[in-house]
């Protein structure tokens, strides 16, 4: 059976749903940004405030761009900051700290700019903070606050609400877990998941409006026998598909684990089809004891959604692994499943170093980026994760490509101030990271060209170019990167139908 998801277009692009644009400048780490609206992305830098000595500061950030994708405001290590880079008034966040082992379990994105209608002069954002209690727990909140502007200009900054989930083996909690918030918009609903260990549901949910933070508790996500799900780890949905996937495991009747993405739909409300059938297993890797829980640490999903790229170790090897997520089924998961080659192996553990992957993160031109972290004794003497060798920026060069042979990793693409580049690059809300379903290559004045941003997940797309009389049966195409020549001046609605083979 097949599907199609129709996008009604007009004066700008962007997800039904989200009033946010695509990020195409990034700020992150001790003050380093990248900017993609350049040829080629290109680097820049912008102040830096420690919170911590020796540096301690895990660096977490978040930003907001225009239409264009230039950014208007962000958030770094604690503190907002305008366009020019000038710490907004009352925009300074105190007690900005992290649990030391947050990094090291599952991802860490922990603040979110996010839009409740189309209102561009007030957005909100959220962000953890808090401070660590002990070794084995965590005294985490999250708050949300609200931005009006003027004309791009901040005017002031307003504390809404705090949320502080009380069970204290969640992830928000739990020093051995990563904090992954990343917000969702579906079904008219904005709202991101936490796991929810001890109790029958497998997650909870967070639905965040302009009043603040409630947990849903009437969803039917509940947990089933010998499994359990980690939004931590890995929390994707697709805007076009409409699908979730959440990162499960499962113990079989040997006790060994195996790791899943657990794959459903939106229904309506905090209603979702879920089916342990639609289930899509990893393989199982050799020297960790038949299992496969801990081979992958972490995972980032290409720029269309085709892909997910899975970093891992085991048998002291650091790897990179790719899948389909758009496997008919757990079998065709299973064998889509291949390794990118390394340009020269690297090892979790050599000569005293612990070397780990950080962060990955795809990028508006399609590449994946990646840090890789290292610690040894100048790490200890610092008492911090963080370390001089942690400047290096790396990247997968054509990650979305059918042909494997035409993927390929480049180390060391760029280089950055010792110490810099740490520890993860900003929150960005999957609206924020994928491009709109089609955009406009050229407009002439007789002709305007446009170009499909999803050509490697799509079966087959029909395009209504909104003007049946101008064009008559012109005004129809199935072709992926159309041409219209318009016979009149005017505002078109552009529509087009994508159909995803295999979608039931």
């Amino acid at each position: 059976m097949k599907r199609y998801i129709l996008f009604f277009i007009a004066l700008h692009f962007s997800f039904p749903g989200s009033a946010q644009h695509q990020a195409k400048q990034w700020i992150f780490g001790q003050g380093l940004g990248m900017d993609f609206t350049t040829p080629q992305v290109s680097f820049f830098n912008v102040p830096y405030i420690p919170n911590e000595p020796n540096h301690r500061d895990y660096n977490q950030s978040s930003v907001y761009c225009d239409e264009k994708g230039e950014i208007l405001l962000y958030f770094l290590n604690g503190k907002y900051y305008d366009k020019n880079n000038n710490i907004i008034s009352g925009g300074e966040v105190y007690e900005y700290k992290f649990s030391p082992n947050t990094l090291l379990f599952g991802e860490n994105k922990t603040s979110f700019f996010i839009n409740f209608s189309n209102n561009k002069n007030v957005i909100f954002h959220y962000y953890v903070y808090g401070e660590p209690e002990n070794i084995s727990t965590k005294n985490h909140s999250i708050r949300l606050n609200k931005i009006t502007l003027n004309n791009s200009t901040i005017i002031s900054i307003d504390s809404i609400d705090t949320y502080n989930n009380s069970n204290p083996v969640s992830f928000i909690n739990r020093a051995n877990s990563g904090i992954n918030l990343t917000p969702i918009s579906s079904k008219g609903n904005i709202f991101f998941m936490i796991d929810a260990p001890g109790t029958n549901k497998a997650v909870i949910i967070v639905k965040i409006d302009s009043t603040g933070f409630q947990e849903i508790l009437n969803h039917n996500i509940i947990r089933q026998n010998n499994t359990s799900l980690f939004p931590e780890q890995l929390f994707f949905f697709h805007p076009l598909t409409e699908t979730f996937f959440i990162l499960g495991k499962k113990y079989d009747s040997n006790g060994i684990h195996h790791t899943f993405l657990e794959r459903f739909k939106h229904q309506n409300n905090f209603n979702f089809s879920i089916n342990p059938t639609n289930r899509l297993f990893f393989p199982l890797k050799p020297g960790i004891n038949n299992q496969n829980t801990q081979a992958f640490i972490k995972y980032c999903i290409t720029l269309q959604g085709r892909y997910i790229y899975m970093f891992g170790s085991w048998n002291n090897q650091l790897f990179i692994e790719r899948a389909d997520l758009f496997a008919k089924d757990s079998l065709a998961f299973y064998n889509s499943h291949v390794q990118i080659p390394l340009p020269q192996p690297l090892q979790l553990i050599s000569s005293g170093t612990t070397q780990y992957w950080l962060d990955s993160q795809v990028g508006p031109d399609g590449n994946i980026y990646f840090m890789l972290a290292k610690r040894n004794q100048i790490s200890l003497t610092n008492q911090t994760p963080n370390n001089p060798e942690n400047k290096f920026l790396c990247r997968i060069i054509n990650p979305e490509d059918s042909d494997i042979n035409n993927v390929q990793i480049e180390m060391n693409f760029h280089t950055f101030p010792d110490w810099s580049l740490f520890a993860s690059f900003p929150g960005l809300s999957t609206n924020q990271l994928m491009p709109p379903p089609f955009e406009v290559l050229s407009s002439c004045s007789d002709s305007v060209h446009l170009d499909l941003n999803y050509k490697n997940i799509i079966d087959s797309v029909w395009w209504d170019f909104g003007d049946p009389v101008g064009l008559g049966t012109a005004n129809n195409s199935s072709v992926v990167s159309p041409v219209i020549k318009y016979p009149n001046y005017g505002k078109y609605y552009v529509s087009v139908q994508l159909w995803f083979d295999g979608d039931t």
